[in-house]
């Protein structure tokens, strides 16, 4: 049985005062209530439920004592923005999480603020207000960054489709919004579903699920098999989370941590077609070719149109001298997009290699 991921938990093993537990009245000793126990008497020490218990029991101690937990204050204990920023809290500094929660909390003080400014909004107007407030804050929106962590986003005053929406489900989660993340080929957004409407909002602007599927050539059977266009559950944001920090760290050439965030990202969202993709690439490095093919099967097998999944499927066949697999692949991934020139110089190479 797996314990499931806390925020808590993860903030506070980083944090140097962590030693088996917390002296939390700095009396110079850990007290057994300041250690982790079996709070919610499930039998299981350390469930996320248990350091919940811990974090609620000791809340005021904590913020003292604890830098995030005083960053982290303004919004429920159960925002996603806290999973977000303790997951990327590895991979940036302290000032960047602080900067990340000043500007959350900005953004919803603002629209707070205008939600209550008499003026009848409908719902499609209340989370549009919250990409307009980004916008007035000076947040630039952006296809795609060259950083795919929020806090670093924030730090830049540029946010993409994953990082808006990232802010854009923090703000809407305080008022209890019926928001969640909805995946499409490379690209995310955010829905309101529920008290009887269902509508999408990328980044301010409300779109029907045709306009993605027309726009990204989404098949018909990854839409039937849930991999596009779903609401995401809990597990599947988490999932999001994890993989963008994966991301970061094969950019930074840590492949191995990489694709450590990958298998946790999988674990969550079994159909989270890029994070197979992206894990195959990883995989590259030490050379593990065979293994990488396999998560590009399991990519097409879940979006028989991904372009970039036959490519790399057909180099990592020919970086093991499959050269007429790999040409297949790479025919395959052209008969989807004629246009694509990267799949078209590597069937020109794998071609010129099987000539005798």
């Amino acid at each position: 049985m797996t314990m499931g991921y806390s925020w808590i938990r993860d903030v506070l093993m980083r944090d140097p005062n962590w030693q088996g537990g917390i002296d939390l009245n700095q009396d110079g000793e850990i007290q057994p209530e300041e250690t982790i126990q079996n709070y919610n008497g499930d039998g299981m020490v350390g469930d996320p439920g248990d350091w919940g218990l811990f974090a609620a029991n000791n809340a005021q101690a904590l913020r003292r004592r604890v830098a995030f937990f005083g960053w982290s204050a303004p919004f429920k204990k159960d925002n996603p923005i806290h999973e977000l920023l303790a997951i990327e809290s590895e991979m940036v500094s302290p000032e960047e999480i602080k900067q990340a929660y000043a500007f959350a909390e900005r953004v919803l003080t603002i629209v707070r603020a205008r939600l209550n400014d008499g003026q009848h909004r409908t719902n499609q107007e209340k989370v549009q207000l919250v990409y307009q407030v980004m916008k007035d804050v000076e947040v630039h929106f952006i296809a795609q960054g060259d950083d795919s962590l929020f806090a670093t986003n924030v730090k830049r005053k540029q946010l993409d489709c994953d990082t808006s929406s990232f802010a854009a489900l923090a703000v809407g989660h305080e008022p209890g919004w019926p928001l969640s993340l909805v995946p499409a080929p490379q690209h995310v957004f955010v829905r309101w579903e529920g008290e009887g409407e269902r509508f999408n909002v990328d980044e301010g602007v409300i779109s029907p699920d045709s306009y993605y599927v027309d726009w990204l050539k989404i098949s018909k059977e990854s839409l039937e098999a849930g991999v596009y266009l779903a609401s995401q559950s809990h597990s599947q944001i988490l999932a999001l989370f994890f993989y963008n920090r994966g991301v970061t760290k094969g950019d930074l050439g840590r492949f191995a941590e990489a694709i450590e965030d990958y298998d946790k990202a999988l674990a969550l969202d079994p159909k989270f077609v890029q994070a197979y993709i992206s894990r195959g690439v990883a995989k590259h490095w030490p050379d593990h070719y065979a293994e990488g093919i396999e998560d590009y099967d399991q990519a097409i097998a879940l979006d028989p149109k991904h372009t970039r999944a036959y490519n790399n499927r057909g180099f990592a066949k020919a970086k093991l001298s499959h050269w007429e697999e790999a040409i297949e692949d790479f025919e395959a991934a052209l008969r989807i997009d004629p246009n694509y020139m990267i799949a078209r110089q590597n069937l020109e190479w794998a071609r010129a290699r099987l000539k005798p």
